[in-house]
């Protein structure tokens, strides 16, 4: 399908990119006490992300994904590891009509992902693959940041109508 604009805000009912948990609690970047963040590490101080990719994706949108782990895990101090039997995990699933979306870090049990992959909307694209694994990690937009007025200022009268949300630092 068509990619989906993540950035489009015409296009903001075919996605939800940062999907609060079950209990409606959204963050920022996490803090380094905060309870989603991932806390498993390994012998070399590298935390670790069990992840299960459920599908359904084709050969190569899988590799897409397992490429964008490869690329974050070059570059930062997480490494991705398959699911076993770990109680805390991203759920990698393409449902469609549901569009690109991610939980902000580690909420228990399964974490939910989704990658749509359509006839009528695909998120399986490199960069949106690694955004949406990064909001799993547990980043956040940066104009989305708890201290973001600190650095810059919002003109909420440019906001189109209905879509503040997006822009509340404080959700």
């Amino acid at each position: 399908g068509p990619r989906v604009d993540i950035y489009n805000t015409q296009d903001i009912g075919q996605f939800r990119d940062i999907e609060k948990s079950p209990e409606g609690i959204a963050g920022n970047a996490l803090p380094f006490t905060s309870r989603f963040k991932w806390k498993t590490r390994d012998a070399y101080g590298n935390y670790q992300i069990p992840y299960l990719i459920a599908g359904p994706f084709k050969r190569e949108e899988y590799q897409m994904i397992i490429n964008a782990m490869v690329r974050i895990q070059a570059n930062t101090c997480i490494r991705f590891i398959r699911r076993t039997k770990e109680r805390d995990y991203i759920n990698i699933e393409s449902v469609d009509g549901e569009g690109c979306f991610a939980y902000i870090g580690n909420h228990g049990g399964r974490s939910s992902m989704n990658l749509e992959s359509s006839s009528k909307a695909s998120c399986m694209f490199h960069d949106i693959v690694i955004h949406e694994l990064l909001h799993s990690v547990g980043l956040w937009h940066e104009h989305m940041r708890h201290d973001r007025d600190q650095f810059i200022k919002v003109h909420y009268e440019n906001i189109a109508r209905g879509k503040l949300m997006r822009w509340k630092g404080d959700i």
